[in-house]
């Protein structure tokens, strides 16, 4: 469960690849997100890795479009409960 879109990004990777990938777990509505992304990443050694060196993964946890009707299972954290939204996905991965 959730890692399909990870493995979407490795089969886009060539196979002879040497970057490896960053699951970067985050949200729209996610201000520490945006300091990050704003503060950190622009720094010259963490822009030049992440530019050149990985795949950078961005999974919204707070992404609110619903999962097509094949792809909602049970939450394995939350017995009894449904993760219906792509984001509730995320979480959970």
């Amino acid at each position: 469960m959730g890692y399909e879109i990870y493995f979407r990004a490795l089969f886009i990777l060539p196979h002879d690849s040497s970057l490896s990938q960053m699951l970067d777990f985050t949200g729209w509505a996610c201000v520490n997100c945006r300091k990050m992304e704003q503060n950190v990443w622009p720094e010259p050694e963490i822009l030049n890795l992440l530019s050149n060196d990985v795949v950078l993964i961005s999974l919204y946890v707070d992404d609110k479009r619903k999962l097509e009707a094949d792809e909602i299972v049970d939450s394995q954290l939350k017995p009894g409960k449904k993760l219906k939204y792509i984001g509730q996905k995320w979480s959970e991965m």
